[in-house]
């Protein structure tokens, strides 16, 4: 997605974190004010007012940016699902995807299988 939607994803969802093809991160923080972060992960400005608004749109106006997902709890995995929305779990090198709606299994590579105990114990599940 290009800037101005990174943008609206952040007014859509205050708790989002974007990264762009080089690694910098945009979020908001806890005063609802954008922080710009560089791969170093020190802020970009002197400050958080114009000049950074201002670096933006120098640096980083055609940039790419990609949603970085936030790992839930399974818990929270299976309430969306259950709510129709997917899921999926890193484990072991391994994405395991669970489609909204239908059985609760997994998925890895187009063979359904169930969870198993270090899936919950030991995987990371994010909702997509």
């Amino acid at each position: 997605m290009k800037t101005w939607e990174m943008f609206k994803g952040l007014t859509e969802n205050q708790s989002a974190k974007f990264i762009n093809q080089e690694g910098d991160t945009a979020e908001l923080d806890e005063h609802g004010l954008l922080v710009l972060r560089g791969t170093d992960g020190e802020r970009f400005g002197e400050d958080k007012n114009i000049r950074l608004v201002n670096g933006i749109n120098k640096n980083h106006e055609a940039d790419d940016w990609e949603l970085v997902p936030k790992e839930v709890t399974w818990q929270e995995a299976i309430q969306a699902w259950l709510d129709g929305k997917s899921f999926y779990i890193e484990h072991g090198g391994t994405r395991y995807t669970q489609s909204g709606g239908g059985r609760l299994g997994c998925f890895k590579n187009n063979l359904l299988e169930g969870f198993g105990g270090g899936l919950f114990r030991d995987g990371k599940w994010y909702i997509e």
